[in-house]
């Protein structure tokens, strides 16, 4: 069942967080005045270098992670604002704790892989930028 909740959570955050970069995307674009092809190059642009900082930092080890600090030997984990709008909107039995959480490489993985989903999708169904 964990292991479940922990797919969930992984699946539903990082839609939220994508779901966010592509409206931003979309409106920045927009107010400047581009067009979808912009869109889809700068989604392309984003969703690479997010896949392939955060696959270097699940390969090497390194985490920019600052969920967790360390004060006086104990450790307290932080959440932060994102987090916490997101955990509100779920219903309190789907909340899972710290522990059982994938890392935050793999989420950030995953967004980016949603990312390049969106900006192939563009592509490849729509025709925008062919």
């Amino acid at each position: 069942m964990r292991l479940i909740l922990a797919a969930l959570d992984l699946l539903l955050s990082t839609v939220f967080v994508a779901a966010l970069v592509i409206g931003v995307v979309l409106s920045g674009t927009f107010a400047v005045g581009g067009d979808l092809v912009v869109v889809k190059q700068i989604l392309f642009v984003i969703g690479l270098f997010v896949v392939g900082v955060s696959v270097f930092q699940l390969r090497s080890g390194i985490t920019i992670d600052d969920d967790t600090e360390i004060r006086k030997n104990r450790i307290t984990h932080r959440t932060s604002r994102l987090r916490s709008v997101f955990e509100k909107l779920l219903p309190e039995p789907w909340i899972v704790s710290q522990s059982n959480r994938f890392s935050p490489s793999t989420k950030r993985v995953a967004t980016g892989l949603w990312i390049l989903l969106v900006s192939f999708v563009m592509e490849v169904c729509f025709g925008i930028g062919v």
